[in-house]
């Protein structure tokens, strides 16, 4: 054990940076993962203390009873008949007809209709009823007829608003003018724990009347005397109840708020997570290739310690040790880093109105445990076929010039290679016809280790390709079956991450040949079209970077604040980056007349390149159409053939020889096509990952603008400025368009999210 130590000791100290390099992938992993769960942590904490002090101190509600859908579209209307109702039953107290509706919009003095950015705008009711109000007042009083209203204080300060003065609010019965008598915090005394939405308060009649159109209350709460036992108090209020009615309980309330906020938060957790685990997944390849390349350049190092004494356990230990201080590394770094990656999120959400911006941060130990098998359990796993293969070295291995790590090939079984490759598959129909995309990613996954072992066990030679062959598969399953969403979505994930391992698997034999094609094409084409659009690209960041600097600097000046600072500092860390950039386009585009022909040849190959491009895209095109059965998609396979056939014949007529150093890379590029294959696979998966990206968004949105233009034959739309669905205005808008000379036509319609 001390022997492993030292040598791990030593490979550490002795290459720093390139440890520090193999520690920033996963790093970055780490630093999302827990910078995801440090901030929808505090989320969290923050929305069910929003919950607690909104409904903790309701001890009862009546309301609309409904198994699902909209409550305010679809539930009963509760009138006053039931607040005397309730009033007249023996040991109830204080109760509080509630109005509670999306749409209340106030307009300042500016004219500037003030739309909270993510957030809803709210409008309610005053309490004048309960004992314990959730409207605190802070400057002003509550209002008290039909023309006075109350504004949150956040609200208040961020238009140009005025106690005493009117302004016009845009309600669900229509635009009117009401008086601002105040301002007060929503849920305490000591802040408003609105959480950047927009909430407007009237007195109940008045409430009623423009929120509900004076159809009724959404929502009836009650306290007791304490002088009736619950139980008969609760029987006497539910036997009182008209059809349609039911009474909850305070904590039923809570529960139902911290659950909605609960979901939400989810989703964002896991819209963060996606990029956490994209990041993950190309860590995961890099550290597999670069353990796999470092084993192949210390072959004879390893044979040495194997001839010295060292056992293949010991140097697998000693490879696995290097990953575990790799990891652990990583997740001590990228958890620090990960706090501060929430603060900046909650930074950049705040600065953008976009949620709440004073939340706390909150590192759970369950964030603490992710982090720590994210890190740790990624390297570790990307390191174990490595370090397992690096064990089968030889002593021998020490006194060979040429020694290279040898690739295992596992003795054919048909027995067990056929059975293991029929359970693979078993597990693949298994997981399909559950039709539930947990199942899907569980017996897939597991399929695709039993699938490659199998394969490998039967037909030796074409181990290699099952797992792309069963990539393929899934993906032609996950197109063609008719699966719920989620399973289809899980099933085509798998099958892409399936086909990516599979494409890793066999890059190998095609490394050599596509060596020689590119190196032929010539190389000098590539490095110069790469370096021309580098370069481009560095300048347009270089520009938009000072842009960034002279606005940031202008707002420290105009007013010097953390938030002001902190963006300064941010855009000048952004020009050494964009002009680094530049420096590297630049230099490819010298490489490639350093390494390739004249300017003529050169130009003349970039330009073929750009038009087989634009074949190949074509021919793609309609290769996906034959598949998917789109017909106008078709006509571009023949144009791309044409194309490609042209560009091939015009290929032909450039020279086909480069310069020494151009065929000096071009050879040692083929030469070991496993080494360059494992260099290049992460860049591969990394490029297929957008890509792929790039593809499904310009895919959905054609398919989504082909079906609006199919069936919506209306030439305009009038929707509310918000993004939350839910928010309505007055129906009266409609009648007022329809009377328009210009107007053949109007559709009235609602819809809900719920």
């Amino acid at each position: 054990p001390l022997m492993i130590f030292k040598l791990i000791r030593r490979n550490i100290v002795g290459k720093p940076f390139r440890f520090l390099l193999t520690c920033s992938a996963v790093t970055l992993g780490v630093m999302f993962t827990v910078g995801t769960f440090v901030f929808t942590d505090g989320l969290k904490s923050t929305f069910s203390g929003l919950a607690e002090n909104i409904v903790s101190n309701t001890e009862y509600a009546v309301r609309p009873q409904l198994e699902f859908g909209d409550r305010d579209l679809l539930g009963v209307p509760l009138d006053d008949d039931l607040v005397a109702t309730l009033n007249s039953i023996d040991g109830v107290a204080a109760v509080q007809p509630q109005v509670f509706k999306f749409g209340a919009i106030p307009v300042d003095g500016d004219g500037t209709a003030r739309v909270p950015n993510g957030a809803p705008n709210l409008g309610t009711n005053y309490p004048d009823q309960s004992s314990v109000p959730f409207v605190h007042m802070q400057v002003g009083r509550p209002p008290t007829g039909p023309g006075e209203f109350v504004l949150d204080t956040d609200s208040f300060e961020a238009g140009n608003f005025a106690v005493g003065e009117t302004y016009t609010v845009i309600n669900p019965a229509g635009p009117g003018s009401f008086e601002l008598v105040g301002h007060f915090f929503y849920a305490s005394d000591q802040e408003n724990l609105l959480v950047g939405a927009t909430l407007v308060a009237y007195d109940t009649a008045t409430a009623r009347e423009v929120m509900n159109l004076d159809t009724g209350y959404d929502q009836i709460t009650f306290e007791t005397t304490g002088t009736v036992e619950r139980a008969a108090l609760e029987a006497a209020v539910e036997a009182a109840l008209p059809a349609g009615v039911e009474l909850v309980t305070g904590a039923q309330l809570v529960v139902e708020q911290t659950a909605e906020f609960d979901g939400f938060i989810n989703n964002f957790r896991t819209f963060l997570l996606v990029f956490a685990f994209v990041i993950l997944l190309v860590s995961a390849f890099v550290i597999f290739n670069i353990f796999t390349i470092l084993i192949g350049q210390r072959v004879r190092e390893l044979g040495l310690l194997r001839a010295i004494g060292a056992s293949g356990r010991q140097v697998t230990a000693a490879l696995l040790g290097e990953a575990l201080l790799v990891g652990v590394f990583a997740t001590v770094v990228g958890t620090g880093l990960g706090v501060g990656f929430g603060w900046c999120i909650r930074a950049v959400l705040g600065t953008l109105d976009f949620g709440p911006s004073g939340n706390e941060l909150i590192v759970e130990p369950a964030t603490l445990a992710w982090g720590a098998a994210v890190g740790i359990g990624v390297t570790i796993a990307s390191a174990v076929a490595p370090s397992l293969r690096a064990r089968r070295i030889s002593p021998m291995a020490a006194l060979r010039e040429d020694s290279r790590l040898s690739r295992h090939v596992p003795e054919a079984s048909v027995v067990v290679g056929a059975t293991v490759t029929v359970a693979a598959w078993i597990l693949v129909v298994a997981g399909i016809v559950s039709n539930d995309w947990r199942w899907i990613v569980v017996c897939t996954a597991a399929a695709a280790v039993g699938n490659a072992f199998g394969v490998r066990r039967l037909l030796p030679t074409f181990g290699r390709y099952s797992t792309l062959g069963l990539g393929l598969v899934l993906m032609v399953f996950a197109l063609v079956l008719n699966l719920g969403t989620a399973a289809v979505l899980a099933l085509a994930g798998m099958a892409a991450l399936t086909i990516f391992l599979g494409v890793n698997g066999v890059s190998p034999v095609l490394a050599r040949p596509l060596s020689y094609f590119i190196g032929r094409w010539p190389l000098a084409i590539l490095l110069g079209i790469t370096g021309a659009v580098t370069a481009a690209a560095g300048a347009a960041a270089a520009l938009g970077a000072l842009f960034l600097v002279v606005r940031s600097a202008i707002g420290v000046a105009r007013g010097f604040s953390g938030t002001a600072l902190l963006g300064l500092a941010g855009s000048l860390a952004l020009v050494p980056l964009a002009l680094l950039i530049v420096i590297v386009g630049v230099r490819g585009v010298d490489a490639a007349f350093i390494m390739g022909w004249k300017l003529q040849w050169v130009t003349a190959g970039i330009v073929l390149f750009a038009f087989g491009a634009v074949g190949a895209s074509m021919m793609l095109t309609g290769v996906v159409g034959t598949i998917t059965g789109d017909v106008s998609a078709l006509r571009w396979l023949p144009v791309g053939l044409a194309i490609l056939a042209v560009v091939v014949l015009l290929r032909r007529r450039l020279p086909m020889t480069l310069k020494s150093n151009a065929r000096m890379a071009r050879e040692n590029a083929a030469r070991n096509p496993r080494r360059s294959a494992s260099a290049a696979a992460a860049l591969m998966i990394g490029l297929a990952l957008v890509s792929t990206s790039s593809v499904v968004a310009a895919s959905l949105t054609a398919t989504f603008a082909d079906v609006l233009r199919q069936s919506v034959a209306s030439d305009w739309f009038i929707s509310t400025s918000g993004v939350d669905a839910d928010q309505s205005f007055s129906t009266s808008l409609a009648d007022d368009v329809q009377q328009l000379a210009e107007v053949e036509s109007v559709v009235r319609y609602r819809s809900s999210t719920e």
